[in-house]
């Protein structure tokens, strides 16, 4: 039943007879939506995920984050993005949160110093209002949790230290 309810959201009600019948090309693959990331809120209500798409004519891919609610009557884009990227979406325990990780500063650069240039976990209050960065580490954020009274994040980090060019970067558990 899920994956109807995101393939009907995402379809945005074209019909398979409504499409002129051709064979699959190569390009075709490019226009294809990758849906992923999926959470259910604590309640059941809301299904979070991550649509990423490709822009064939700039080479880039960027990902937005999509709520639906269960019968798939409402569907909100929660995140726009053009060339960027939002993903790992967490409902907070009690589901008045919504947390996620994105690299929100003028560029996304693996090489840059500054934090705010990773990956970082920003949070949406689901009553309203923009997201708010929670976290600033120097190495970003590749993934986070929950705990289970919704007062902590557990984060993996990429440790800024290590020197990198012949070495797998090793990674860095931290609770917050």
């Amino acid at each position: 039943m899920l994956a109807w309810l995101l393939g009907g959201s995402l379809c945005g009600g074209v019909l398979a007879q409504d499409v002129e019948r051709r064979l699959f090309q190569p390009e075709d693959v490019q226009r294809i939506n990758n849906v992923g990331d999926i959470a259910i809120s604590p309640d059941g209500e809301w299904i979070a995920y991550r649509v990423g798409t490709t822009n064939v004519d700039k080479d880039e891919s960027s990902s937005d984050l999509y709520m639906v609610n269960w019968e798939g009557s409402t569907r909100i884009q929660l995140t726009h993005t053009e060339d960027r990227g939002e993903g790992h979406p967490r409902f907070s325990p009690d589901g008045r949160y919504l947390a996620f990780v994105a690299a929100r500063g003028d560029r996304n650069s693996e090489e840059s110093d500054d934090p705010r240039e990773k990956s970082q976990v920003w949070l949406f209050n689901r009553s309203g209002g923009d997201a708010e960065r929670l976290t600033e580490l120097p190495g970003g954020v590749s993934s986070f949790e929950w705990s289970p009274d919704g007062t902590r994040l557990v984060l993996l980090s990429r440790d800024p230290e290590e020197n990198c060019r012949n070495v797998r970067p090793s990674r860095t558990l931290r609770v917050i």
